[in-house]
């Protein structure tokens, strides 16, 4: 009885703060975020691989916030890259992870970047 009690204690306390912080770091994603914003400019093909890196990162944080963060980087890789319908897709996923996650700030941004894009395919 005292033995499963304290592997119980060991577990919640010790091993499960451990296994959280493999699995969700949101700094580390934060931190990749702008790495990918900075590699868009220079290699955006790179800042495309690092984009998709992220948004498995995110998922496994669960987070729509994230999700559509990493989102907003695959649509911006995309745009350099000069695949409009690609980058269109992926600002559409950040609009919805944007509602997902009840942020003003990404649903706006979403909204000006899928705009930015219908005008791009206007001219």
């Amino acid at each position: 009885m005292l033995r499963s009690f304290l592997y119980t204690i060991f577990f919640f306390f010790v091993a499960c703060p451990i296994f959280y912080s493999q699995v969700c770091d949101t700094s580390e994603i934060f931190s990749l975020i702008k790495k990918s914003k900075k590699l868009n400019t220079n290699d955006p093909e790179k800042g495309l691989k690092l984009s998709f890196s992220i948004l498995e990162k995110a998922k496994k944080c669960n987070d729509p916030y994230l999700m559509g963060k990493s989102f907003l980087q695959i649509g911006a890789s995309y745009d350099y890259l000069s695949q409009i319908d690609s980058a269109l897709s992926s600002y559409n996923r950040y609009l919805y992870y944007g509602t997902q996650a009840k942020d003003s700030g990404s649903i706006a941004e979403a909204y000006n970047m899928i705009g930015s894009i219908y005008i791009y395919k206007a001219d």
